[in-house]
């Protein structure tokens, strides 16, 4: 049997250069995230909000530096109207991804659900600066508008998420 000193450096290395030169075909870990994940996805389309949290968690501990993942269970979070919960998630989700868009979208309509509307409004206009193909983001900052009584951006907003639907 090897010594510890002569497989610890080894395996050192292995880790070392897979950090390097990801595989081509995910690690074992990888695939159970991606599991996990796509389980959450399933329980959370089939209503089951409490087994998506679980099946989010677990793609959550088994690769935490995945925005998306935070990002689904903070969808689940605000289905649940635990915003609280919700926004830590897409807090997070944001600090491992500054440009995802989405989850700028849906953290701004977090805020909007709380009645933070500045911070609801910040978070669907940087959800446009990102993706400005997005009709959706136009379509929530114009009820957004609307809701704050400024029917001239709404409408204006509104006709960019027509236009963008139309392409």
């Amino acid at each position: 049997m090897p010594s510890v000193k002569f497989v610890l450096p080894l395996l050192l290395t292995a880790c070392a250069l897979m950090a390097i030169y990801p595989p081509a075909v995910p690690c074992a870990g990888e695939e159970q995230a991606l599991s996990f994940f796509n389980m959450g996805v399933q329980a959370h389309k089939g209503g089951q909000l409490d087994r998506a949290i679980l099946f989010y968690t677990k793609a959550i501990q088994a690769r935490p530096g995945d925005a998306t993942f935070y990002a689904n269970r903070g969808g689940v979070w605000k289905e649940k109207g635990l915003l609280d919960q919700a926004l830590a998630d897409y807090n997070k989700a944001l600090t491992l991804d500054p440009t995802f868009a989405v989850a700028f979208h849906n953290r701004g309509s977090t805020w909007k659900a709380r009645g933070n509307l500045d911070l609801a409004m910040a978070d669907y206009t940087r959800a446009i600066q990102l993706r400005p193909e997005m009709g959706a983001f136009y379509n929530s900052r114009g009820k957004l508008y609307a809701a704050m009584g400024d029917a001239a951006r709404a409408n204006k907003d509104y006709a960019q998420a027509k236009a963008l639907a139309g392409k």
